[in-house]
C-alpha cells in the first residue's frame, strides 16, 4: 500500500543532522546571511535614526516622518517586488538587484543627512531606502 502523504515516506532525522545539512547548502547560507543583513539594517536604522539626525539639526517631527516614509514605502516595495518575484520566478536576480540598490540608497541617505539637505529630499531618501531594502526580508 502507498502512503497517504509523501512526507510519511521520509524517516525523521535528528535535529543536529538536519541543521548541518542545511548549512552545507550554499543557497540556504546565502539566504540566511542576506535576510539577516536586511533585518539587521532595518532594525538599526529604525532604532538609531533619531540619534543620527538630531545632531545635524533635524527635529523629532522630521525624524518621525522619515520613519513613516521608510516603513510605508517598504511595505509598498514588498508588495511590488514580491509580486514580480512570484510572477517571474527570478527570485535570485531580483534579490541581487535589491541588494545593490539598497547599498547605494543607504550611502546616499547618509550623505543627505550629513550635508543637511532640505527635509523633503530626506523624506524621499528614506522612502527610497525603504522601497528597495525592506522587500529583501520577505523575498
Amino acid at each position: 500500500p502507498t502512503p497517504s502523504c509523501q512526507a510519511i515516506v521520509y524517516v525523521q532525522q535528528p535535529f543536529l543532522l538536519s541543521l548541518l545539512r542545511l548549512f552545507r547548502s550554499k543557497s540556504y547560507v546565502v539566504l540566511f546571511i542576506g535576510c539577516g543583513l536586511a533585518i539587521g539594517c532595518f532594525n538599526t536604522l529604525s532604532t538609531l535614526v533619531q540619534q543620527m539626525m538630531c545632531p545635524f539639526g533635524y527635529d523629532n517631527v522630521t525624524v518621525g516622518f522619515c520613519l513613516g516614509w521608510f516603513i510605508g514605502a517598504g511595505s509598498l516595495g514588498s508588495l511590488v517586488f514580491g509580486y514580480f518575484a512570484d510572477k517571474t520566478g527570478k527570485l535570485e536576480e531580483i534579490s541581487k538587484i535589491l541588494y545593490a540598490t539598497s547599498s547605494i540608497a543607504y550611502i546616499l541617505l547618509v550623505l543627505f543627512i550629513i550635508n543637511q539637505v532640505w527635509k523633503y529630499f530626506i523624506y524621499f531618501a528614506f522612502a527610497f531606502v525603504g522601497f528597495v531594502s525592506l522587500p529583501l526580508s520577505p523575498i
